[in-house]
Parts: structure tokens; sequence; C-alpha cells
């Protein structure tokens, strides 16, 4: 048996789940020898308050969660033993009735209650710890901003763009990428 279908390091036909994990960060040499001592302390801190953080995961979503990545979420926390931060954005845009986008924005802020409710219930009944988020901007930035402010994250979920599902004709990869601090 080969050593890939041993590990059972097959490529999956179809995949519906976007894994990220979170790239730790890092001192240059040169920040610690040369001029930036004050800089160089403050991502060391960083790094040690990453290290000794309770890990977490980041689930990204548009108010409401799809109950395959509440579930693969959930089951990943419990595996892993990490709570679940789910993060509900709000890239902007019109209601359908409404036309307006004050309309769009109350959606969106009900969807994510009722979404962030369910989500709970099923991470409580799995015995992991939820917390929820709703932000309001442009989905990258408010992303790479709660990663950043959130201590202890260490993957990112989301379910991928259905643009680039379409492009790819419904076969999606899932990269991994590192975030600060990981233990993983």
């Amino acid at each position: 048996m080969s050593y890939p279908k041993w590990l059972k390091i097959i490529q999956k036909e179809t995949e519906e789940i976007h894994v990220a994990k979170v790239r730790p960060e890092v001192i240059g040499s040169g920040e610690m020898a040369a001029g930036a001592p004050s800089e160089a302390s403050r991502k060391l801190a960083r790094i040690m308050e990453q290290r000794d953080a309770t890990a977490k995961i980041l689930v990204v979503g548009d108010g409401a969660f799809s109950a395959k990545l509440a579930d693969y979420a959930i089951k990943m926390g419990q595996r892993l033993d990490c709570e679940i931060v789910a993060l509900s954005v709000f890239a902007g845009g019109k209601h359908r009735e409404s036309g307006s986008a004050e309309g769009g924005k109350d959606h969106f802020l009900q969807r994510a209650e009722l979404g962030g409710d369910g989500f709970a219930d099923k991470a409580a009944s799995g015995g992991v710890k939820f917390h929820q988020l709703v932000k309001v901007g442009p989905r990258e930035k408010i992303v790479d901003r709660v990663v950043r402010e959130i201590v202890g994250i260490r993957f990112v979920l989301s379910e991928p763009d259905h643009a680039v599902a379409e492009e790819h004709g419904g076969r999606i990869q899932l990269p991994v990428i590192d975030t600060p601090g990981s233990k993983f």
C-alpha cells in the first residue's frame, strides 16, 4: 500500500468547505538586531499571546451558516479542542423587496441573528464553546482584521465563492493557510 493511500491523502472530487490554516507571525532578524526593538517586542508579545491562547476556529458566513459548514466546524472543534467564532459579514447591497441599502442591512442582521442562534445551539449540544460576531464591510478586510484582533484563531472556515465553484465545474481544492501562532 502506498504512503498517500495509507494516510488516506486522496484528493476529493468536490469540496464544499474552504479551510485555511492561519500562518504564524514571525520576527525578522533585522528587526531584532537593528533599530526597531519596540516593534520586535510587540511582535514577540503577540506571538507569546497567540501561543498561550485557547485555539479558535473562525467560521465566516453571510449571516446564515449552512448545516454542512456548521457541522464541519463543530466536528473540527471537538477533535482539535477549539472554540468556534462565527463571523457574519455584510458587504453591502440592497434588499430585494424594499430596494434600499438599509433594508438590506436590516434583513442581514435578522438573518445573522437567526443563523447564529441555530449554530450556537448545535455547538452547545456538541460541547464546543461558541461566539458570534457581526460586521459590516468588505469581507476580506473584515476577516483579516478579525484574525489579527482575536487571539488564538488557528483556522478559517467558509463556503467557497459560488463564482469560483462554477468556474471550476464544481471542483474546488481546499488550500491550507497558516494562521499566526498556530500550534497545529
